[in-house]
Formats: C-alpha cells, sequence, structure tokens
C-alpha cells in the first residue's frame, strides 16, 4: 500500500474494492491504492487554485451568449436520423450488463 498524504485508507480501499464487487490480489490492491493516490493527488493540486480570481472570458466577444429557454422537443425521426440502431421511438445500445 503507498505511503503519504494521498494514500487512500487501507481500510476505505478494501471496503471500495467489496463494493465494486472486485476481487483483487493483493498487488492488485497495492497498485490500485498507488493509482488512487496519483489521483488524489492531482485533485488536491485543483484545490491550490485560486479560482474566485479567475475569470471567465466571452468565447465571441460582442456576441451575447443566448439565453437557455425551452422549445419544442425535436422530432423523433430528427432525433434519431444518427443513430446507428433504432426500434421504435427508441435508440438500441448494446447491453453491457448481463442477466
Amino acid at each position: 500500500m503507498p505511503a503519504g498524504p494521498f494514500a487512500p485508507d487501507p481500510q476505505d480501499l478494501r471496503r471500495l474494492v467489496k463494493m465494486a464487487r472486485l476481487c483483487l490480489t493483493d498487488d492488485q490492491s497495492a497498485e490500485l491504492g498507488a493509482r488512487m493516490a496519483v489521483i488524489l493527488q492531482a485533485f488536491a493540486s485543483l484545490q491550490a487554485i485560486d479560482t474566485p480570481a479567475t475569470h471567465i472570458e466571452n468565447p465571441a466577444p460582442g456576441k451575447p451568449l443566448r439565453d437557455d429557454i425551452c422549445g419544442p422537443p425535436l422530432p423523433v425521426s430528427v432525433a434519431l436520423a444518427n443513430a446507428p440502431r433504432t426500434a421504435a421511438d427508441a435508440f438500441l445500445v448494446p447491453r453491457i450488463i448481463e442477466g
């Protein structure tokens, strides 16, 4: 298990592995802990950014962004026009969960 301020607690890591229904060897658990430490360190570095002082410029100066307003939905035929597979009025997607 990796050491350092960003290393996940071993008990938390075991609980996470159990919730994800993974069956990991000790070596795989150690590798997962090390990878999670890198991810947590990256998120911690984002906290150092002074976001209130960050000003986002308008991507198109002189052209105001349009208001986000509700409108009529797309006709089903238009919404499904580029779908690889459809059935009736729905998208067909590959099954990813067994059972």
